[in-house]
């Protein structure tokens, strides 16, 4: 198995306004869901997850391209998505990765259906492909004077 297998997974909570989570993780799911809920001192409730896929980086970047018209914003994974229809996807997910099983199926097949995948000037990244902006290190204090 390849460093790219993990889950997706969609949650919910009353900050969110009824809007959906969508993600992925290569950690246990009560782990993320822990996470989330200390950054935000709420609670969060799990509505669907998938099984261990071989690349959930590519089954995000498929997630999103289904769910594109139901993004809130482009730069954050929140979705105005009917929770039967994130359902239907990532059991639609599972059955795709039970055939396509390995990274190599995967990855022809994406190749033939979705090149601009692999092409990452196309603007399709996951959150954690994206380019890192540099910080400055430190702080220059003058004492000189």
């Amino acid at each position: 198995m390849s460093n790219n297998c993990g889950i997706l997974y969609a949650l919910q909570n009353e900050l969110w306004q009824g809007n959906i989570k969508c993600g992925l993780t290569t950690q246990k799911i009560k782990k993320r869901i822990s996470n989330l809920e200390t950054a935000l001192f709420i609670n969060c409730e799990k509505i669907a997850t998938t099984n261990q896929l071989v690349n959930c980086k590519i089954y995000e970047f498929l997630l999103k391209k289904l769910l594109k018209d139901y993004r809130i914003r482009d730069d954050r994974e929140f979705f105005n998505a009917e929770i039967d229809m994130i359902k239907e996807i990532f059991e639609t997910f599972n059955y795709i990765n039970s055939i396509l099983d390995t990274e190599e199926k995967l990855n022809i097949y994406i190749m033939n259906n979705y090149p601009e995948y692999f092409n990452k000037k196309s603007g399709y990244f996951s959150s954690s492909d994206k380019p890192k902006s540099k910080k400055r290190r430190g702080l220059y204090i003058d004492t000189s004077y």
